[in-house]
């Protein structure tokens, strides 16, 4: 694995991200981009976990990257509660 600096990290998972969310576009509607951003998410902690083990780095904890997960996940619950809601006050699913 080729060592990146924190910053070349943090660019690399944004490019990453932005590729993915480009690339995997299969709907418009509030739900797939929720769960598109929850699973790039996913992806970026991995590779977060996976770059840190292999360049012995700590500058990113295991409770960080749990912290963010949950608060991803959180939002995501929040976006389909007010999906929910929506549907309930009249508003047809796409």
């Amino acid at each position: 694995m080729i060592e990146e600096t924190q910053e070349e990290f943090i660019q690399n998972n944004l490019e990453l991200i932005q590729k993915f969310l480009a690339e995997s576009k299969p709907h418009e509607d509030e739900i797939s981009a929720s769960i598109q951003a929850t699973i790039a998410q996913f992806l970026l902690n991995t590779r977060i976990e996976l770059n840190k083990r292999a360049n012995g780095q700590e500058w990113i904890s295991s409770e960080d990257i749990i912290q963010a997960q949950i608060s991803v996940l959180r939002r995501s619950i929040v976006d389909l509660e007010m999906y929910y809601a929506s549907l309930l006050g009249g508003d047809t699913l796409q």
